[in-house]
């Protein structure tokens, strides 16, 4: 295993709870450790008035985003790569109470929104996917089939001709009500399959699941981020544990076939959850997230990403396509790769051949090449910290959500150029 960057020769930190006290969360970054030249140059560009900061979505052209002061879904707003004023669309508003969306996919043809939020928490609403034809600037909804129980943070992911909605939790509560967890008959079924969605049609087709829908309630743990996918060339990868299994698991799914092939590997990272995955170039890179003791008998101990049961994984793994082989790549110590467990978000995202994952802990973002096995870290004048989306356009970065400071909301997105 190769090991080179910049400014570093110290290990992994982490924290230790007292005995008898309740797990912490390990911080095994030093955002000041690093010694080496900052690289890059930021920007910011403001939000629209009345747009959201989250989710956003990319067409390959330019950054989109919903929202306006008048109302959700009769803006869009459009920010070309390399420029610096939004382009604003007004469209006819089929849904004047929509307050917010869960996800967004943008093609030069469609953006199609998932998961709608109201004031009113109304599940007919969000049980519905809003397509907009980008050529006659209107909107149409579509029910999901009757057969499909409502789901809540699904994964989003455009395959080249449909909408995959993979995963996902249902209840026997309304997850959209901010108290459905002092209900003390609460239970989640999480899952393993999805929808097939074409935006030309409107129509929907299922998915084979990967794994049977595991069900949990209370007192009885959290199993909604076990699994983790990305889409890639070859199809849908996930990787994560299962209540059910002993290990973890690596598996693919095939659109065309409506099937799941199982990728075996001589080796695998430590088992986690809430961890994330990226695609670039036939390898899949999984990161961050936190330590798991689910088993198959329910309380085997789980090997640790740090010291510390229930605390941070601060490390990254690389998955060869072709050859299933893991190979971990290290990771110095003012790397900053926590997230926060919970919600379809994405943190990081392949740039110019590179990896760069925006930091929580530290401001600015940290980057790897692959090809020099270098880590290297953006310059922090204007960096901002705890994104909720990045995204890439060509060789910039595009941070969704972000804050100035831990305590500063932001109302601009910031944009990293590596080159400037």
């Amino acid at each position: 295993m190769r090991r080179r960057w910049l400014g570093i020769g110290a290990g992994l930190v982490a924290c230790q709870p007292a005995p008898g006290s309740p797990p912490v969360t390990p911080t095994p970054v030093d955002c000041a450790a690093y010694s080496g030249p900052d690289v890059g140059a930021w920007r910011q560009v403001a939000y629209p008035p009345g747009a959201l900061r989250y989710p956003t979505a990319t067409d390959g052209a330019a950054l989109l985003v919903l929202g306006g002061s008048d109302c959700l879904l009769c803006q869009l707003s459009e920010l070309e790569a390399g420029q610096s004023e939004w382009q604003t669309r007004d469209f006819p508003d089929p849904l004047p109470s929509a307050q917010s969306v869960d996800s967004l996919i943008a093609t030069p043809e469609f953006v199609v929104a998932v998961g709608i939020r109201t004031p009113e928490s109304d599940l007919s609403v969000y049980g519905q996917v809003a397509v907009l034809d980008r050529a006659s600037q209107a909107w149409t909804l579509h029910r999901l089939p009757d057969d499909f129980p409502i789901r809540y943070e699904v994964e989003v992911h455009w395959t080249g001709t449909e909408v995959l909605l993979w995963g996902g939790y249902d209840s026997n509560r309304n997850l959209l009500d901010p108290n459905w967890m002092v209900d003390p008959d609460w239970q989640v079924n999480v899952h393993s399959d999805g929808l097939l969605f074409d935006p030309v049609g409107g129509t929907f087709r299922r998915t084979a699941p990967a794994l049977s829908p595991v069900t949990s309630g209370t007192g009885e743990g959290d199993p909604r981020y076990y699994l983790a996918s990305v889409w890639t060339p070859e199809g849908l990868v996930v990787w994560g544990v299962h209540p059910g299994e002993v290990g973890s698991l690596l598996a693919r799914y095939a659109p065309e076939q409506d099937e799941w092939s199982r990728l075996e590997t001589t080796s695998s990272p430590p088992r986690r959850q809430g961890h994330q995955l990226v695609h670039d170039e036939g390898s899949v890179y999984l990161y961050s997230g936190m330590t798991t003791r689910v088993g198959a008998d329910g309380d085997a101990p789980e090997p640790r990403c740090t010291d510390g049961l229930g605390s941070s994984c601060w490390d990254m793994w690389r998955l060869d396509l072709a050859a299933l082989e893991w190979e971990e790549v290290d990771v110095p110590t003012f790397v900053d790769l926590n997230i926060t467990t919970g919600g379809p978000r994405r943190t990081a995202s392949f740039a110019g051949g590179r990896f760069m994952s925006g930091g929580h802990v530290c401001p600015g973002v940290a980057i790897y090449d692959p090809a020099l096995d270098l880590w290297t870290r953006s310059t922090l004048d204007g960096a901002p910290v705890a994104p909720i989306s990045v995204l890439s356009l060509g060789s910039e970065l595009y941070l969704s959500g972000a804050r100035e400071s831990a305590e500063l909301p932001g109302d601009a997105v910031w944009i990293f150029d590596p080159e400037g």
